[in-house]
């Protein structure tokens, strides 16, 4: 895995999602963010997109977005 994907509210309280570069945080625990991107609604799951590269599905109440990894942020 070289990333990791967590989606959670910043301290305004906005819906936010951000891409970590997981080895870089683990072997040296320097945290470098590759992607981070406001929702316009409350996420509850995100997941890795196995069939496109660098994409992210986020899930909440009552929609499903696709979200593509693309220069510090995802684009919807």
């Amino acid at each position: 895995m070289e990333h990791l994907c967590l989606a959670g509210r910043d301290h305004q309280t906005r819906d936010v999602i951000i891409v970590y570069k997981f080895r870089e945080l683990i072997k040296h625990n320097k945290v470098e963010i590759v992607a981070r991107q406001l929702a316009d609604f409350e996420t509850y799951n995100v997941a890795f997109n196995t069939v496109v590269p660098n994409s992210i599905i986020a899930c909440g109440k009552e929609n499903i977005k696709l979200y593509k990894m693309k220069s510090g942020h995802l684009p919807g």
